[in-house]
């Protein structure tokens, strides 16, 4: 069963979940960008309360220590405004990086050697999530309009279809998803999910 949230709980979540979702991709891309870097926050998982200090710290893994000059950094926050900026300096290896968790919201940490145009290694951090206000005012027919969506989709069954699909990975089930729309249109998607077990976590991209 698909539960149809009310306009304020999609606003929040949305809000919400596109702020961890930029937080998660930049603690993975961590490990794959720029010239043998790697950037840890503090906390494991990226979320800190105001009152804190966010500290990550730089490391080389494959990088040659002796190569570890010209680097910069960049702090953003909400992916806009700088609010630090300036020089690494690494010993033995290492650097680290701090700022306060001053108000709700999202940090950026941009590495990169100077003068370089290559892709920066990236490090992320959020703050009180929960408390994340609106990005922009509530549209004063947003209630309406959200309404009717919900209406018109009501008054199309789903019909969900499932169709099986080859998947290499041993022990996980994958197939394609079809659903009905209003106006002849198909929702299609992916589907996966462990073979043992009856409940768990769902993750929707």
């Amino acid at each position: 069963m698909i539960q149809k949230p009310r306009s304020s709980q999609f606003c929040n979540s949305v809000r919400t979940s596109s702020a961890f979702l930029l937080i998660t991709l930049c603690l993975g891309l961590t490990r794959t960008l720029g010239a043998g870097l790697e950037i840890s926050p503090s906390h494991k998982n990226g979320i800190y309360q105001h009152g804190e200090t966010i500290e990550w710290t730089i490391s080389a893994s494959s990088t040659n220590v002796s190569t570890l000059t010209n680097f910069s950094y960049r702090i953003l926050r909400d992916n806009e405004q700088v609010l630090r900026q300036g020089l690494i300096e690494f010993k033995d290896g290492q650097a680290e990086v701090a700022t306060p968790a001053d108000q709700p919201g999202t940090l950026l940490l941009e590495v990169k050697r100077t003068g370089n145009t290559n892709t920066p290694v990236l490090g992320g951090a959020l703050v009180d999530p929960e408390k994340i206000p609106r990005s922009a005012p509530r549209p004063a027919d947003f209630d309406a309009f959200w309404d009717g969506k919900l209406a018109t989709l009501a008054n199309v069954p789903m019909n969900p279809q499932l169709t099986a699909v080859t998947n290499n990975v041993k022990g996980i089930s994958r197939w394609q998803v079809t659903l009905d729309l209003p106006k002849g249109q198909k929702m299609r998607g992916q589907l996966a999910r462990p073979d043992k077990g009856e409940k768990f976590p769902a993750i929707i991209v």
